[in-house]
């Protein structure tokens, strides 16, 4: 399979998984952890700078997010056959309390839609693609912890 169509499938498995409910952190889904990272912060967006592994605005409970973002990515290429040295930049940014945007496919859900673009720039190509969804803001009283947290997030 050529390249570009391999780097084409591991950014639309990276942004699936970004923007799916399976996007735990710590034990809680990531998306709503920033989403109450944005309001505490008095902000509407949050960028995580795969490569760098840093995250604004700054943040001492989602710190290594990441690296969990760069260990998912890195995972993709290497089951696509595909280089690590390809990737230049890898940034995520997710906008909170958005217009509903008809173009984007939202998941059904409550509060404010918000919107995840991924930018990924290669030795070669410049890609970005965007998913929606709704979300609340974290609130650990009132969710379950998941199951699936590991020793890597604690």
């Amino acid at each position: 399979m050529p390249r570009r169509k391999k780097l084409k499938e591991v950014v639309s498995n990276f942004i699936h998984s970004l923007n799916s409910r399976n996007n735990d952190y710590l034990g809680y889904w990531a998306t709503g952890q920033l989403c109450k990272l944005t309001s505490d912060s008095q902000v509407v967006k949050v960028v995580v700078n795969v490569i760098n592994q840093s995250i604004g605005p700054d943040s001492k409970t989602l710190g290594s997010l990441g690296k969990n973002y760069k260990s998912f990515i890195e995972k993709q290429l290497i089951t696509s056959h595909l280089p690590l040295e390809i990737l230049k930049k890898v940034i995520i940014e997710y906008k909170f309390n958005q217009d509903h945007n008809p173009r984007i496919d939202y998941s059904i859900g409550a509060s404010k839609p918000y919107i995840i673009k991924l930018t990924i720039v290669t030795d070669a190509k410049h890609e970005f693609i965007e998913a929606g969804g709704y979300c609340k803001e974290h609130d650990s009283a009132k969710e379950q912890r998941s199951f699936r947290v590991n020793a890597s997030n604690n």
